[in-house]
Order: structure tokens, then sequence, then C-alpha cells
């Protein structure tokens, strides 16, 4: 009887262990946000068929181009489940929109494609 207890203790704690949020990134990456190709930095939350993908520009935007590169931005997002689009304080641009029925763990081959060896 202790026995199966402790099966069935060691099933439960691995399955919560499984099921927990996994946080990767960042991995650089570079986008086209209006006619523009900024350096990127992704990074991303997963909890279950959900992920949380965090975008932010590597290096903050000239102020003169800010409001104009935040429209391009939030227009690039609109429509997406979930989705913010915002300046940092530091002058930067940071996307968070929302995957969902992703069923495998999310890494940085999603994003970047495998690596070629």
């Amino acid at each position: 009887m202790a026995i199966r207890i402790a099966l069935m203790a060691l099933l439960l704690l691995s399955g919560v262990a499984l099921a927990a949020p996994k946080a990767g990134g960042p991995v650089r990456g570079a986008m086209t946000i209006g006619e523009s190709k900024l350096a990127v930095d992704v990074s991303w939350l997963q909890d279950g068929g959900v992920v949380l993908l965090k975008i932010v520009t590597a290096e903050p935007i000239p102020e003169a181009e800010r409001e104009s590169r935040l429209e391009a931005a939030k227009k690039l997002f609109a429509g997406k489940p979930g989705s913010r689009v915002s300046l940092t304080k530091q002058g930067q641009l940071m996307a968070v929109f929302k995957l969902t029925g992703w069923t495998k763990p999310f890494t940085a081959d999603a994003i970047t494609g495998p690596a070629v060896p």
C-alpha cells in the first residue's frame, strides 16, 4: 500500500512539474516595423497551450521617430489576440501578444528555425 501511495504522489508531482509555466529567451532577431528593419529581443512564457511573446527593440527608438514607429507597430500587431504595443521608459518599442494552441514546448527554433550545422 505504501508503494502505491508513493507512486501516486510521484505521478502527481511530476504532472505538476510538467504543467509549470516555462520561460525562455531572449533571442535576438529582426523585424520590419513600418519601413525600418529593427533589431529585437524576443522572450516568452509558455503555460500549457498558451505562449506569451514579448518583443522589445534592442535599442531605444530616436525620440523624433517614436510616435510614427509606435503607430506602425500597433498596425502590425492589430488584430492579434491579446496584443499590446507600447513604449518603455527608455524609448524602446515593446509588443506583447499571445499564441494559443501551442502543444509542444516553445523554443528559440520556433522563432528562428532550426540551426543549420
